[in-house]
């Protein structure tokens, strides 16, 4: 059947059929755009947006172990000068704030290591970034941001 239709499409030219052939094109012209409209383009925006889900999901991953790991950094540099963000927070309400960043940031600033060195101006930031719970909140945040969906490409909570 096809090779007849093909046959049947050149021969009409030939005879000066033109606007029969042209029909047949447009015709089948309008069947791809249908099928475009109806299947093809749902199904690549669907497998776009699993791509997207999956790239979403690697960042915020890759942000949250990022997150972790300065704050056990920050957390070891503490301990290497004797400085415990617990001894600081008074109410015990998990935050270092008000009067006792005060103290912190005294004890921060006349803090050596080992070597006699001072904290450096980043480290004595993240440590009160730390004690105000900034680290804590910005992993909340990011896990706020990893909502399970159903289906392929569905972001696991942490």
């Amino acid at each position: 059947m096809k090779k007849i239709a093909l046959m049947f499409m050149l021969f009409l030219p030939l005879v000066g059929c033109q606007s029969l052939g042209s029909e047949f094109v447009a015709g089948a012209e309008e069947k791809l755009r249908l099928k475009w409209a109806e299947e093809w383009k749902p199904a690549l925006q669907e497998e776009m947006a699993k791509g997207l889900d999956s790239a979403k999901e690697s960042v915020l991953k890759e942000t949250a172990a990022q997150i972790e790991l300065q704050e056990s950094v920050i957390t070891a540099k503490l301990e290497s000068v004797n400085v415990r963000l617990l001894d600081f927070d008074k109410n015990n309400d998990g935050k270092v704030t008000g009067e006792e960043s005060a103290a912190l940031l005294m004890a921060l600033k006349d803090a050596k290591d080992k070597d006699g060195k001072p904290l450096g101006w980043y480290e004595i930031l993240m440590a009160v970034v730390l004690g105000y719970g900034g680290t804590t909140a910005g992993k909340e945040w990011v896990k706020s941001r990893m909502v399970k969906k159903e289906g392929f490409g569905s972001l696991g909570t942490v």
